[in-house]
């Protein structure tokens, strides 16, 4: 559901409302933004998930990269496969821009771990480049002999134009001419397993975020509440109405440090269920 909703209070009692001072009304705007924003990464996340499973849904995924387009979606299956696949590329760029967007107010320590992730797996390079890539006017997944896969050479032949950073052209074209070297084959990278391998990586950055920031919110949301807590003879059907800068705002009175540790609890399950998951379908293909 939304953030925030616009409510009528016709019969509000003016008895009924909290008046701050400056200090504490500057606290409680804080605190506010503080909750939106952990509201929307929330939901963000869900609409990442939802992205991701999405294409799962819609095509049965073989190990050797052959797809089979099933339940519904009429249509061209590379566009309809290519268009899955960009908006989860979207989805994962504005989560992760949010993430560390809220970080730099906070524990200030993700965007290192990111930027780790980014020189070293190349499955996370490759897809949030793509993204760009795509957001250019450029179809990211190439198909050939039935097949699809991530092809360098089409990539950095089709990007002459484009603008990439230069670690991802780096990266991107030492893979490429090695494997010409070993192989002598055009550089196609596998879609299923760089799909598999970024989605774990995304999991643990969203899990990695909660960890980071754990201490200083809780204990923020704490002090908060304790200080809403001071007035609750005024909260009615669970709600205290607040005066900020002559404006009326409801505070929704549930205790958002138990909202944050079942956020961090579901990020925690969902990395680890994925990463056994994957850890089981590389041993049985072994």
């Amino acid at each position: 559901m939304n953030n925030k909703s616009l409510i009528p209070m016709p019969d509000l009692n003016l008895n009924d409302i909290v008046h701050l001072s400056k200090e504490n009304e500057k606290l409680i705007v804080n605190f506010l933004s503080t909750s939106d924003e952990l509201h929307t990464i929330n939901q963000f996340y869900h609409v990442y998930i939802f992205n991701f499973c999405q294409i799962f849904y819609h095509f049965e995924l073989g190990t050797n990269d052959n797809i089979r387009k099933q339940n519904g979606l009429n249509g061209d299956e590379f566009i309809i496969i290519n268009s899955l696949l960009i908006n989860l590329m979207s989805s994962s760029k504005t989560l992760v821009d949010l993430l560390i967007n809220f970080d730099k107010k906070y524990s200030q320590k993700l965007e290192k771990m990111i930027n780790k992730i980014y020189d070293s797996e190349l499955s996370y390079i490759l897809i949030m480049t793509l993204r760009n890539f795509a957001l250019h006017g450029h179809i990211p997944l190439y198909f050939n002999q039935n097949r699809y896969s991530f092809n360098l050479d089409y990539i950095l032949k089709e990007g002459e134009k484009f603008n990439f950073s230069k670690s991802s052209k780096e990266a991107f074209t030492k893979i490429r001419d090695e494997i010409r070297h070993m192989y002598g084959d055009i550089a196609n990278i596998a879609f299923t397993t760089t799909l598999m391998d970024f989605h774990l990586n995304l999991l643990k950055i969203y899990y990695q975020f909660y960890i980071e920031n754990q201490s200083l919110l809780e204990s923020f949301f704490k002090s908060v509440e304790l200080k809403l807590q001071k007035e609750k003879r005024k909260i009615k059907n669970g709600q205290l109405i607040i005066e900020i800068d002559g404006e009326l705002h409801s505070i929704i009175m549930c205790s958002k440090t138990k909202l944050f540790k079942k956020l961090m609890q579901e990020a925690k399950i969902n990395f680890y269920d994925f990463k056994k998951q994957k850890l089981k379908s590389r041993r049985e293909k072994n």
